[in-house]
């Protein structure tokens, strides 16, 4: 009997070798797995708040000051997502990257309120953080005229209070 030397075994191997260095190409390219490139998850406001959430994740337990830093951050980064979808006049039919921001606005809120309860805060740190993140904070006119009007209110404080009998006055219908 005559035995056949058989050479399938190299076209299969070329063939795996061929499916895995694809499958790299294609793994590489796109981020996280969903399929979309780099360069488009770049200009997506759904990709942008989705790495913003994900950086929040990554912390643990914030200062006050840390905390006010990152909640300005987050006003800015939320207003430009929004006002980027806002522009957007052109309803896409099956667009959903609105209702995408939307989930992703609920999870960094979920996230900040783990950073505040991660630690005990006095009074005196949460309306320091409030006034941190007014958007009024730079607001140099609404300050100003603030201080003009602060006179009339002390000059409030300096009257006595009524202290007399208070007669209800008739009135006429």
């Amino acid at each position: 009997m005559k035995t056949l030397k058989s050479n399938l075994k190299l076209p299969v191997v070329s063939a795996k070798i061929i499916a895995v260095s694809i499958a790299i190409s294609l793994c590489a390219s796109c981020d996280n797995g969903n399929g979309r490139r780099l360069a488009n998850v770049k200009n997506d406001p759904a990709g942008t708040y989705r790495e913003y959430l994900s950086d929040i994740r990554k912390q643990d337990k914030l200062s006050v000051k840390e905390l006010a830093g990152h909640l300005r951050q987050w006003q800015t980064m939320r207003d430009s997502v929004f006002r980027y979808l806002e522009r957007d006049t052109l309803v896409r039919l099956h667009s959903t990257v609105s209702e995408v921001c939307g989930l992703i606005h609920d999870s960094i809120r979920m996230e900040f309120s783990r950073l505040v309860l991660s630690q005990t805060r006095t009074y005196k740190d949460i309306l320091w953080l409030k006034e941190q993140a007014s958007p009024h904070q730079e607001d140099k006119e609404l300050h100003h005229a603030a201080e003009a009007i602060r006179p009339f209110f002390a000059s409030l404080d300096s009257q006595p209070v009524c202290r007399g009998n208070v007669q209800p006055s008739a009135i006429a219908y």
